[in-house]
């Protein structure tokens, strides 16, 4: 799943990566059978409708233009995998340009590609803030909600480490969310219910009943996974249709099914109905949805084979290794499986011994005391002593308790070790373990455990840690970030001014926002000093703060707050003032909605920004694709437009919080725009009582231009025919044209508004654009935001409304001098040059953006609501623009 990912994400250009390459995703099973890579990536192009693609490949090869994403290394068999490695090996070397990106197991990898990789990272589980947001998107039923589920996990530890995967928190939520449901505490039986409710899942929507029994299609699965998990050398993910079909139909007569007649129905539903089993390739091939429901489905087969499951875990411990685990569940008394297991693999036995139902009491003694003294010798042992540790049970418990005589005992190891084994027990205890020992080596273990650790790590920021606080933010769930809003009003400037530049990040996450509104406050923090009017837009209309029946003193007042959320916001968009620069954690992503009003109102007289945006800032602002380099640019350009000194002020670093886009485009607005005040703000959402565009100003304009063009053009058909020897009355006639290309496009320009210089740099400058653009494009990657247009124009047929319109701003005017004659032609091409500023730019002052959208907050805010809130340049705009059409009436 990351890889194809990966792929998504490429193929919608959020990875930015450096030529854009082209990601090929291949799944390493296919080589098991001998295949060689080469024609494998054709293939994989062929399945993504790119047939005969082995020419474009070799060459993107050869040339590094191809991110290979080399998937699933741990699942190429056993007998064939060394060979993998080295046609993978060979293959790397040979096309050393390439960049490339495999998983594994980490389990099962062994450092082979640590020679050629730039680094080996490890896929983290799901965070508790992770797992909250994937399940919003499940429509929960009035009497179940994510934080009952939230809790009913953490009550289960063992399925809580489950959770964490993506694919088994989709069961587990269909199962919470459509299901009656009870999660059960052991991995095996949540396995066996799990799989038996979705077998017997049926068409709800089509109200049409399974036509075969669960325990039929169960003992189907049973087969195909057995047969998957024993092929030796090969695929253990999938197999062909006519495998599948062949293993199904060997199945079917001792169902008493019809082998010829069943098989296929059979298939179908169970693929559309329980989703345990999925077709690829096109329906050419089949593999179970995850390879943990594969092992299991294996278990559940060797249910009453013991003899021969061990024999198959001595043939390949690496594939065998979690059946045998989740056997130890299904099973009583699985004493004799683990007795020899650990014969062959003493971790996988100590593994066992956390599934297993029932086991001698003496034999798991020896198996944890041999384990005791090897605590911190790797991740495996760290897993087994968590697993183990976090049955609640009597053994459980007494691995539990050493662990926690480890953290004070013992080297840096050792003591490390065992914080990550209490931390993936998944049990409040061990979280009130790690605080009562908390220092640099149990903090990132705290962390992990996500809302299990806030109430240990409150107490400790309570007591004036500040370490505690910040790990408090870092576990960024809904209630960790409950928990730091107290924190807003400690005495200690420190404390408050790290809890505020927390929660200005931690509120621009919904899940967050809404807690916000249930905080349980004191009436001295009613009181305190906030700006008040911040939040104004976001919470409907102005509140008083009267009552509210939190912790402490309860006034009685005519009115309620039923929310806490506007106190909150408003609290820390006041502390933005004054809290302390370097008790921030850099880098910083602060929710605009307080940045925003923060720099632009509160503390707007503390900068000072120049006339003018430069022309690099106004080409940067132009850019649709945002990549590194340009927000590396963006961000210089922000520097130079502060200045040396204000680029360190308090205000910069407010404005550096926000993402390089908007920062520039911030500025800008700032710089060309009036000064907004707190109304503007208040007003952030209201309905724009006027547009230019669509007002009587315009369209006054556009009448009186409509028929002094009129005039102009009998004009000129006129002139040619007064005085036929006169070449330059033909040649002024040409104008014509000019007039016509221009009504046609300033038509389309009515519905698209165009920058106000972009017919000057089409026409006048002209040339001078071209080049100073064509130098940016080359030196900088910044592409003009004018070429679209013309592009546009090009592509649409309007190469003559182009040719117009550079005519209209440049060859009209010198065609009409140098004629001497028709006056009236002449102003009409110079007023056709300012009509179309004054339309692409005035009406641009007039028209902002989305109130919704962020990167027009401000812009939104400043909405004038008639002629007498416009700024000096927009007056000046306004009136320069009706003083010239007067002056072009009475002149012609």
């Amino acid at each position: 799943m990351l890889l194809k990912y990966l792929t998504l994400s490429e193929a919608e250009e959020r990875l930015q990566l450096p030529d854009r390459p082209v990601a090929v995703l291949l799944e390493l099973y296919r080589l098991s059978e001998g295949s060689e890579i080469l024609p494998q990536l054709v293939k994989a192009l062929e399945r993504e409708d790119f047939p005969h693609g082995e020419g474009f490949l070799q060459q993107a090869l050869e040339k590094g233009t191809i991110f290979l994403l080399l998937d699933g290394l741990d699942e190429v068999g056993s007998a064939a995998r060394s060979s993998v490695i080295q046609k993978l090996k060979d293959f790397l070397d040979t096309y050393e340009k390439c960049r490339f990106v495999m998983t594994c197991r980490s389990q099962v990898y062994g450092g082979e590609f640590g020679d050629r990789v730039d680094r080996t990272l490890e896929v983290v589980e799901f965070t508790d803030v992770q797992m909250r947001r994937f399940l919003k998107a499940w429509a929960m039923p009035p009497e179940k909600s994510i934080n009952q589920l939230m809790q009913t996990l953490r009550d289960r530890p063992r399925i809580l480490e489950l959770a964490r995967n993506p694919l088994l928190l989709t069961i587990i939520a269909y199962l919470y969310c459509d299901t009656p449901f009870v999660l059960p505490h052991s991995r095996s039986e949540f396995y066996q219910k799990s799989t038996d409710i979705l077998l017997e899942s049926w068409d709800q929507a089509r109200q049409t009943p399974n036509v075969y029994k669960m325990r039929e299609k169960r003992l189907v699965l049973r087969h195909l996974a057995a047969c998957l998990q024993e092929q030796q050398g090969s695929d253990r993910r999938s197999l062909d249709f006519r495998s599948v079909f062949a293993q199904v139909s060997v199945v079917l007569p001792s169902l008493n099914l019809d082998a010829g007649k069943d098989t296929q129905p059979l298939l179908k539903e169970v693929i559309e109905r329980s989703g345990l089993l999925m077709e690829i390739d096109g329906g050419d091939r089949y593999q179970f949805a995850h390879l943990t429901l594969q092992e299991f489905f294996v278990a559940d087969q060797f249910r009453d084979r013991a003899d021969d499951l061990v024999a198959r875990f001595a043939a390949d411990a690496i594939a065998w290794r979690e059946p045998i685990k989740l056997w130890c569940g299904l099973v009583g008394n699985s004493s004799a499986l683990i007795e020899r297991i650990y014969q062959m693999d003493a971790i996988a036995a100590f593994e066992c011994l956390a599934d297993a139902q029932q086991v001698d009491q003496a034999l798991a003694d020896r198996i944890i005391e041999v384990f005791k003294s090897r605590l911190g010798e790797g991740e495996a042992v760290v897993q087994a002593f968590a697993a183990v540790a976090a049955n609640t049970r009597s053994r459980g418990e007494a691995v539990f308790r050493f662990l926690e005589a480890s953290l004070g005992s013992g080297g840096s190891d050792r003591r490390i070790a065992a914080a990550q084994a209490l931390s993936l027990t998944n049990l409040p205890t061990a979280a009130q373990v790690l605080a009562n020992h908390y220092s640099s080596e149990v903090r990132q273990p705290l962390i992990r455990m996500g809302d299990l650790a806030v109430p240990a790590l409150k107490k400790l920021a309570e007591s004036g840690n500040q370490n505690a606080l910040n790990d408090l933010a870092r576990i960024a769930t809904p209630g960790s970030a409950q928990a730091l809003v107290p924190f807003l009003w400690h005495s200690d400037a420190e404390m408050s001014g790290r809890t505020t530049w927390h929660l200005a990040t931690l509120i621009s996450q919904p899940e967050v926002e809404e807690a916000f509104r249930e905080c349980q406050l004191e009436r001295s923090q009613l009181d305190s000093k906030l700006l008040s009017w911040v939040w104004e837009p976001f919470y409907g209309s102005t509140y008083n703060v009267t009552t509210y029946a939190g912790v402490g003193d309860v006034y009685s007042g005519p009115s309620v707050l039923t929310s806490t959320l506007p106190i909150v916001a408003n609290r820390i968009a006041y502390l933005l003032q004054e809290a302390p620069i370097e008790t921030a954690l850099t880098p910083l992503k602060l929710d605009p909605r307080l940045v925003i009003p923060v720099c632009t109102i509160a503390l707007r007289q503390e900068v000072n920004l120049p006339k003018a945006l430069s022309s690099q800032a106004e080409a940067l602002l132009d850019q649709q694709t945002i990549t590194r380099d340009i927000e590396h640019l963006i961000r210089q350009e922000v520097n130079n437009l502060l200045g040396a000194k204000q680029s360190r002020s308090r205000w910069a670093f407010l404005l550096s919080s926000l993402p390089p886009k908007l920062q520039i485009d911030l500025l800008s607005r700032l710089i060309n725009a009036r000064k907004p005040d707190k109304g503007d703000w208040s007003r952030l959402f209201r309905r724009m009582t006027y547009r230019f565009k669509t007002g009587w100003h315009y369209r006054f304009i556009l009448g009186c231009a409509f028929l002094l063009s009129a005039v102009a053009l009998i004009q000129m058909v006129y002139l040619p025919f007064q005085s036929p020897q006169d070449w330059t009355s033909w040649l002024f006639g040409l104008n014509s044209l000019v007039i016509i290309y221009f009504w046609l496009f300033l038509r389309r320009g009515i519905e698209e508004k165009f920058a106000p210089d972009l017919f000057v740099n089409f026409g006048l400058f002209g040339i001078v654009t071209f080049l100073i653009e064509l130098r940016r494009l080359y030196a900088q990657r910044l592409v003009w935001a004018g070429i679209e247009v013309l592009f546009e124009i090009i592509t649409e047929d309007r190469i003559s409304a182009f040719a117009g319109v550079v005519a209209v701003s440049g060859a009209g005017v010198v065609a009409g001098a140098v004629s001497g004659a028709g006056a009236g032609a002449v102003s009409v091409s110079v007023s056709a040059v300012l009509l179309l500023f004054f339309h692409s730019g005035g009406s641009g002052l007039f028209e902002y953006g989305s109130g919704g959208d962020m990167k027009e907050l401000l812009v939104a805010s400043s909405k004038p609501s008639s002629v007498k809130r416009l700024s000096k340049l927009e007056k000046f705009r306004m009136g320069t623009y009706i003083l010239f059409s007067s002056f072009h009436v009475v002149h012609t």
